[in-house]
């Protein structure tokens, strides 16, 4: 097995506008499999969380699904704290749909995240297949992309 480092698009978790960098990747010297070694995975997903919530305007349906499952609520608990149908939930999250989160449920659901307590074991089966390993101590850099209608990137 040998062992780079990269920048990479993190796409594991349902979001394309997360970029990791100098991120280290090892390739299994047999099969030429890749895997990314995600150092502190809970941490780096609440910085991601932090910087999608501190972006400016609409969250996508992808940025809702992703903060969702970051908050551990299923889609029916997540319309119960917001106060509306699941449907309307369900709604959110669906790429195609052309029914958007109003301002006042977008607000409250960046609240949610910015007081939010992280769990301690992060569901991360929910976003993919994809095996994580415990990495050595390196220090990784993240870039999330701005999404297509707000033109500003959020580095951390």
């Amino acid at each position: 097995m040998t062992s780079t480092h990269a920048t990479r698009r993190y796409t594991e978790i349902g979001l394309s506008n997360v970029m990791l960098v100098d991120v280290e990747i090892r390739t299994c010297s047999r099969c030429r499999a890749r895997e990314l070694v995600t150092p502190n995975i809970e941490t780096l997903h609440r910085l991601i969380a932090r910087a999608i919530v501190g972006q400016p305007g609409a969250l996508t349906p992808q940025a809702i699904r992703f903060l969702r499952i970051w908050l551990d609520l299923s889609c029916d608990e997540l319309a119960r704290v917001i106060g509306v149908r699941r449907e309307t939930a369900f709604r959110w999250e669906r790429r195609d749909a052309l029914y958007r989160m109003t301002p006042g449920a977008d607000r409250l659901l960046r609240l949610l995240v910015l007081n939010h307590d992280p769990v301690e074991q992060f569901p991360l089966p929910l976003f993919s297949s994809a095996g994580v390993r415990t990495p050595t101590a390196r220090r990784t850099r993240l870039h999330v992309l701005p999404e297509p209608a707000t033109g500003r990137a959020i580095r951390s």
